[in-house]
């Protein structure tokens, strides 16, 4: 790590849609149908009214605001990077 740097990182991110289950395995986390990372804690949020969660994403993704696709076992649903703590 110390010379190649790292390579993930834990970020936020808002789930769209409806209310997603307790997830018990990692969801694999898209762009371009391509997967950057992954899912690790996803609940719904009563407060801001939307599904948050954290996962490891690649680095080149982790920027707040980068869209996404977040594929559960209910299917795909869009997400974006978020700043935690979520507001």
């Amino acid at each position: 790590v110390a010379k190649r740097g790292i390579n993930r990182r834990v970020c936020g991110l808002k789930i769209d849609g409806p209310k997603v289950p307790a997830n018990r395995n990692p969801w694999p986390v898209k762009v371009g149908g391509k997967q950057i990372g992954s899912v690790t804690s996803a609940v719904w949020s009563p407060r801001l009214e939307t599904n948050v969660s954290l996962g490891q994403l690649a680095i080149d993704y982790t920027a707040v605001g980068t869209q996404v696709t977040v594929q559960t076992p209910d299917g795909e649903f869009d997400a974006k990077v978020s700043q935690v703590p979520f507001s």
